[in-house]
């Protein structure tokens, strides 16, 4: 493996406790579109809202790899949310990206991945398939479960015994789901996510 591979590949690990501060502080602006801006502008991050159909109930967000500029985009009925429940979305939003950026810097300003507007849903999985994805998709699966108050004990219980995703105590999937939706449970996509994981509890 070449050194920049290497390096666009170790472990990356992003604060999330001063994360959350930092949208604690948003959070209490009148206006939280532009708290977050505000609190985020020396960071490269811009954030707004959208009521378009098929974006209203999510966050979409990008990382620009020219310029490392994230944009997050809020779906307004999220806005209905809790207080806690839209921070989570945020923080394992953010994180993603930031994870993003971070690979981008580590490898030069490279991007391995595929922008998912840049594909049909019929190749999706040419997206899911990226390393970068991959591994960002890992990092923000524990961090959703996190939140959800599971125990990193139980979450490596659930990859190594994947029927367990299926069972109904489990709140939330998150974005395992995804990939095991769209690949099979032994493809090395999926091997690849589960070993992230696991890397990234056991750190």
């Amino acid at each position: 493996m070449k050194f920049k591979e290497y390096l666009s590949e170790a472990p990356i690990r992003i604060d999330l406790s001063n994360l959350r501060h930092r949208l604690d502080k948003a959070f209490n602006n009148y206006n939280l579109i532009d708290g977050l801006n505000k609190e985020f502008k020396r960071d490269d991050i811009t954030f707004s809202s959208s009521n378009l159909h098929g974006e209203d109930d999510v966050v979409n967000a990008f990382t620009f790899p020219e310029t490392l500029e994230i944009e997050v985009v809020i779906g307004v009925q999220l806005l209905g949310l809790t207080d806690k429940e839209l921070m989570d979305r945020l923080v394992e939003t953010l994180e993603h990206e930031m994870v993003h950026r971070e690979q981008l810097k580590r490898s030069d300003g490279k991007a391995h991945s595929v922008s998912m507007e840049t594909i049909d849903a019929d190749n999706v999985d040419q997206y899911l398939s990226d390393k970068q994805e991959i591994m960002a998709y890992a990092i923000q699966i524990v961090t959703t479960l996190r939140n959800e108050n599971y125990t990193d004990i139980q979450i490596i219980d659930m990859i190594r015994r994947p029927k367990n995703w299926a069972n109904k105590i489990v709140k939330s999937r998150s974005h395992l789901e995804m990939y095991l939706d769209v690949f099979k449970k032994d493809s090395y996509q999926v091997k690849r996510l589960k070993k992230q994981m696991i890397q990234y509890i056991g750190e």
